[in-house]
């Protein structure tokens, strides 16, 4: 049976950036994607927004990350030719409760490193989007927008060259995976052919199946955290010329489950509204799973 030093399963941006990351030519490195097309998940159904690092919790590994990557995302963009527009961002307030919220935002950001953060009244918003009526808004100037299969498009050929080969392996779904003294032995389905091989590393970025991952080599998903909650959005398209060139948000809804239906501008020059947010019923989502 063969084996491998790396395996990364799942082809997203994650999956594919850390393959870039990690890929040496002196190490066997394999990227699985059961789809037959790299970033075809979650990496290709968001905002494409470049975050600053805002809303997430002090101490978190998704705070760390976001405000570590915001200017590296910046730089890859520049130096690899990605399209990206560092447009900004408002968060904008509509009354007294609003506002004191937008205080709270902007007090937390800054407490975990957000940058450039600022409180502006409603002359300064009007001045950046005449369209825009708010009474205060937090704006956020190095927040933008990027090419999400651009991006993807870089780490794939990052991986590529310097491991002196294409490690991709599209089509080929992980079924389960078993501790042995070797290291791990992966099952799968490659092609629609059963096909095993040892990897003396595994790296889970399956995104929304990263929990099945998970349990498949022991983990016990619900004490450790892991089980993914999958909750659906969409998004409206606006057709004509758009009235805002900026990320325009609201204050987020007391519910948390979204950050709010927020104007999202892309690269095309159109304008979105979205996503709304909502949970989707367990038993719908052990029906699609069958189905896949």
């Amino acid at each position: 049976m063969d084996k491998v030093d790396i395996i990364v399963i799942g082809a997203g941006v994650v999956g594919l950036a850390v393959g870039a990351a990690i890929a040496d030519k002196d190490k066997e490195l394999y990227i699985l994607e059961k789809e037959e097309i790299y970033g075809q998940g979650t990496s290709s159904r968001n905002s494409e927004v470049i975050h600053a690092g805002i809303y997430y919790p002090s101490g978190s590994l998704k705070a760390k990350l976001c405000v570590k990557a915001n200017p590296m995302i910046y730089d890859i963009c520049e130096k690899y030719k990605v399209p990206y527009k560092k447009c900004g961002k408002l968060i904008v307030a509509n009354d007294e409760t609003e506002v004191k919220q937008l205080e709270g935002i902007i007090k937390h950001a800054t407490s975990i490193g957000a940058r450039d953060l600022e409180m502006i009244d409603k002359d300064r918003i009007h001045e950046l989007e005449p369209n825009v009526c708010a009474d205060a808004a937090i704006l956020s100037p190095s927040t933008g927008i990027l090419d999400a299969h651009g991006l993807m498009n870089h780490f794939h050929r990052e991986a590529r060259r310097i491991a002196e080969f294409d490690p991709l392996v599209l089509d080929t779904e992980v079924m389960g995976i078993d501790r042995t003294k070797e290291g791990y032995l992966l099952r799968m389905m490659s092609g629609g052919e059963p096909f095993e091989i040892i990897s003396s590393v595994v790296i889970n970025s399956a995104g929304l199946y990263s929990d099945r991952i998970a349990q498949m080599v022991g983990i016990d998903i619900d004490k450790e955290g892991y089980r993914m909650h999958w909750s659906k959005g969409e998004y409206y398209s606006l057709t004509g010329k758009p009235p805002a060139l900026m990320l325009i948000y609201p204050p987020p809804p007391q519910d948390a489950a979204s950050l709010g239906i927020h104007s999202v501008p892309d690269l095309t020059g159109r304008l979105r509204f979205g996503p709304n947010a909502y949970y989707e019923a367990a038993e719908e989502i052990v029906a699609y799973l069958q189905r896949e």
